[in-house]
């Protein structure tokens, strides 16, 4: 038996509207007619021997591989599972899971691609086939002690 990964995702789209009534404006979100909502659900396999997770407080100004990423003044990162160096990675989890101070962001890449810009309490799976080196990270301040902390969670699967 082969171990799956199942990613589940949905999205919704929603509009701002605005429409004018008896002379009165009103301001509404609506969903959008024509694209509407879905979701979906994406099995595949993974090694469960070449699976890292890591939670740390991020350090990183600049866009650096994930796994390299700085780690903030002193703070410990917890690092789990294998060494897959070179793997092709077929999922890639990001959370952006808490800050200290407020109005931080994380970006995640992929080569040149920007995959997201996450605010506190987002999150964001990528199911890909790419090199392990070839996923990047960034935040958008550095680590100050208990003034800038940006806490996060990453996941890579591979085969």
């Amino acid at each position: 038996m082969a171990n799956n990964i199942i990613i589940s995702s949905s999205f919704e789209t929603v509009m701002d509207v605005t429409q004018t009534l008896g002379g009165k404006a009103y301001n509404f979100k609506a969903r959008d007619q024509i694209i509407g909502a879905s979701s979906g659900k994406f099995t595949n396999t993974y090694n469960a021997a070449k699976t890292k997770k890591i939670v740390m407080v991020l350090n990183d100004t600049t866009k650096d591989e994930w796994e390299e990423a700085g780690v903030g003044g002193g703070q410990s990162t917890v690092t789990t599972g294998g060494g897959y160096t070179g793997a092709t990675v077929n999922m890639f989890y990001l959370s952006f899971d808490s800050e200290v101070g407020s109005g931080k962001t994380v970006t995640v890449y992929t080569n040149d691609v920007t995959n997201g810009i996450l605010t506190v309490g987002q999150s964001i799976i990528i199911p890909l086939v790419i090199d392990s080196d070839e996923i990047y990270i960034k935040g958008s301040e550095a680590y100050t002690a208990d003034v800038s902390e940006i806490h996060i969670t990453m996941i890579a699967t591979a085969n």
